[in-house]
């Protein structure tokens, strides 16, 4: 009789298109029944449940986690320049410093 073991772990990294790093871990152990823990950032809980039916239509019992940590790049927006906005702000302000007495 061939056996093959329910434990498992893997690790992915990757990192989005926008910047955005990501890892996913997945553990799993024997268990009765099939029970899936998620943890997933904020905001990504919709995809709680379709992650929970794909996970049961591939196995049928076992203690599985999964794990989605993802980071951010803390960058500061890159600013471009309009000298033409900036040439309009400027008079503005030198014809307001015009007007004001003293």
């Amino acid at each position: 009789m061939a056996l093959s073991s329910m434990t498992g772990f893997a690790r992915q990294a990757g990192t989005l298109p926008d910047g955005t790093g990501y890892v996913w871990e997945l553990r799993s152990v024997n268990g009765r029944g099939l029970d899936v823990r998620l943890r997933l950032p904020p905001g990504l809980d919709r995809l709680e449940a379709p992650l929970r039916e794909a996970t049961a239509a591939r196995f049928k019992r076992g203690n599985i986690s999964a794990t989605l940590t993802l980071k951010r790049e803390d960058r500061a927006p890159r600013l471009t320049p309009d000298p033409a906005a900036l040439e309009q702000a400027l008079a503005l302000a030198l014809e307001l410093a015009a007007r004001i007495p003293g």
